[in-house]
């Protein structure tokens, strides 16, 4: 699903929707229609249909992309949700307005369907950190020889 992609009257959908995905640098085989009836003051969404799972991973993965670029930065990519799905996303959407209003100095995001919040860290288990582990790692995974408990403090 895309979204905030501008409409206009005799629009080519399928040209609008490959310069997206050339920001994006990538030039998959898809069909997109429009969702819903026009209304003049709000665009519908876009559905794509894409040549394979995979490709749609990849243009989810990259859509971030789209938010540095001036003339994209409205427009996102959604992967296609069932109802149900749409009820727990919106759920954790009200989830994560709630928490980055609580706590607004730290970053929160959803990642496989829960509510994450970065903080500082600690490795239990470890009689010092490793010199190799900063402030700049947190989000970095970092591999060791043996099972570590990671407590956020």
């Amino acid at each position: 699903m895309m979204f905030g992609l501008p409409e206009s009257e005799n629009e080519d959908l399928s040209e609008k929707i490959s310069e997206v995905f050339q920001q994006l640098e990538e030039k998959p085989r898809f069909d997109a229609t429009r969702l819903g009836k026009s209304k003049s003051e709000k665009a519908r969404p876009v559905k794509v249909i894409l040549s394979s799972s995979t490709v749609a991973q990849q243009l989810l993965l990259k859509s971030r992309n789209l938010r540095e670029s001036e003339k994209y930065k409205t427009v996102f990519l959604s992967p296609d949700r069932t109802a149900e799905e749409w009820v727990k996303h919106r759920k954790l959407v009200v989830e994560l307005k709630r928490r980055t209003a609580e706590e607004p100095q730290r970053k929160h995001f959803i990642k496989a369907g829960e509510v994450v919040s970065t903080g500082d860290f600690y490795f239990e288990g470890f009689t010092s950190i490793p010199t190799a582990v900063t402030a700049n790692d947190r989000n970095r995974r970092i591999q060791v020889n043996r099972p570590v408990t990671v407590k956020e403090v």
